[in-house]
């Protein structure tokens, strides 16, 4: 278990990929290899597309095999207080 903050990768959609793919293998699921979490408002049909605020939580712990690392890349924060 850990956090490691990785700085200097270019903020352009697909570079989580990049470096995912310079540290081991990006499995694809059925949400592709890269899941863009963005605010959908009233049209959200999962938790993740929303703006609520989320708690350290497992992602698809029933997956076989279950997810090793998990890559987070903003490219855009939200307006407002949070996040620096």
């Amino acid at each position: 278990f850990g956090f490691s903050l990785v700085r200097g990768v270019p903020i352009e959609p697909g570079m989580v990929e990049v470096v995912g793919n310079m540290l081991g293998h990006v499995r694809n699921t059925n949400y592709g290899t890269i899941f863009d979490v963005v605010d959908k408002g009233a049209s959200a049909e999962n938790l993740a597309y929303t703006a609520a605020s989320i708690t350290q939580h497992t992602d698809n712990p029933y997956r076989d095999p279950v997810p090793g690392v998990q890559l987070l890349h903003c490219l855009r924060a939200a307006p407002g207080p949070g996040g620096e």
